[in-house]
């Protein structure tokens, strides 16, 4: 077991997860979603435009960051409390988020830096992102070896990048 973070303590974990009920719930008449409030295009947009500011990468192209979050929706969609977490996260950046650039959204994104949507956004893509074959390919990283017979019969130092793989 971790350690909470200091200044997130166990009771206000039960707090936050009680107020985040609430609004999953409607229990609060002036909540208002995301889902409601903005179109899903305008939606996705801002949450790969956000995953592109986290990891920043010039070798993937533009449709990575996108497929991020076309994998996660469902998972989003399943779960209430992610959900309702990513839009208080997403109602906290400004309407234009996803046009701005990277040092505006880079600006944007460091005050909640410390707030739930950000950890949950920085874990999900990182996974996310770094599973998809799309990525692999540009880092040159072949894939897993299972079908291939393992990494017993294979070249572990073919990467041309290495310096072992030149010697």
């Amino acid at each position: 077991m971790h350690a909470p973070e200091p200044g997130f303590s166990p009771a206000r974990r039960r707090v936050l997860a009680h107020a985040i009920g609430l609004a999953v719930t409607g229990a609060w008449p002036w909540r208002a979603t995301w889902a409601a409030d903005v179109p899903g295009a305008t939606r996705d947009a801002t949450l790969a435009a956000a995953c592109r500011t986290l990891f920043p990468h010039a070798f993937l192209g533009d449709d990575a960051y996108p497929a991020v979050v076309q994998k996660r929706a469902a998972r989003l969609a399943a779960d209430p409390t992610l959900d309702a977490v990513v839009a208080a996260g997403l109602q906290a950046l400004p309407a234009e988020f996803a046009a701005r650039d990277q040092a505006a959204r880079e600006q944007a994104l460091a005050p909640h830096a410390g707030e739930p949507f950000f950890k949950l956004l920085r874990q999900t893509a990182a996974g996310t992102l770094y599973q998809l074959p799309a990525t692999w390919k540009a880092l040159g990283y072949p894939g897993p070896s299972a079908p291939f017979g393992g990494y017993v019969d294979q070249n572990l130092v073919s990467l041309d990048w290495l310096p072992e793989a030149r010697a």
